[in-house]
């Protein structure tokens, strides 16, 4: 008889743990303390970044918030203040699983975008920060719409990383926030360009992070 039951018992172990670790991973067991103080930190996103002013907030679908896993946002067009060129960002938080996935590679492609060319680190990002990119473009009508997306992940605001295989290096963090900034563009034009805009707005954005989204001590 105990021959039979401990194989029963250690697959009942066994199925119990993957639940309990899947339930942590996606949330359902609830809003951790941690990921409640990193959600509150996002108010905290300065409007002001260097030369880049706020012009408008942007809301997230609630339904496409849920099925991501986010849990906090923000989503926001920046105009420089002397040149008039516009840059749209956008930081979620939520549990490690969820937010580690979703690049755009996913997510913009099923929107309709075509990915040209393939994904690759940002050039020359602010210091002790790695950066991926990749250019994405949708016809509608006679002129392309092109958008240079720039993103990385960070579990404390201060270290911004992204790696080849973000589900493996940040699943099972119990917070963290994912940074996009997108520069759209009707028609082709060079990288160079958006990799400058880009890169001087997170060389300024980055340190304001850093003591924005700092876990209290």
């Amino acid at each position: 008889m105990l021959r039979y039951a401990l194989p029963a018992l250690v697959l009942i172990v066994l199925v119990s743990s993957v639940g309990v670790a899947h339930g942590w991973l996606t949330g359902r067991w609830g809003v951790s303390a941690d990921l409640q103080r990193a959600v509150t930190a996002l108010d905290g996103f300065p409007k002001a970044v260097g030369d880049w002013v706020a012009v408008e907030d942007a809301p997230y679908d609630a339904d496409d918030k849920a099925r991501s896993g986010i849990r906090g946002h923000v989503g926001r067009t920046y105009r420089h203040s002397r040149t008039g060129e516009v840059l749209q960002v956008l930081a979620v938080c939520g549990r490690g699983g969820p937010i580690s996935v979703h690049t755009p590679d996913v997510c913009y492609v099923a929107a309709g975008y075509r990915q040209v060319g393939a994904l690759h680190p940002m050039p020359d990002p602010p210091a002790g920060a790695t950066f991926r990119s990749g250019r994405f473009v949708k016809t509608t009508g006679v002129v392309p719409q092109q958008l240079d997306i720039y993103w990385a992940w960070s579990r404390d605001g201060a270290a911004w990383a992204a790696p080849d295989n973000p589900r493996v290096t940040f699943a099972w963090a119990p917070s963290l926030y994912k940074l996009y900034v997108v520069r759209s563009s009707a028609g082709a034009s060079a990288a160079d360009a958006s990799d400058a805009q880009a890169r001087e707005f997170l060389t300024a954005l980055l340190p304001q992070l850093k003591v924005a989204l700092a876990p209290a001590e």
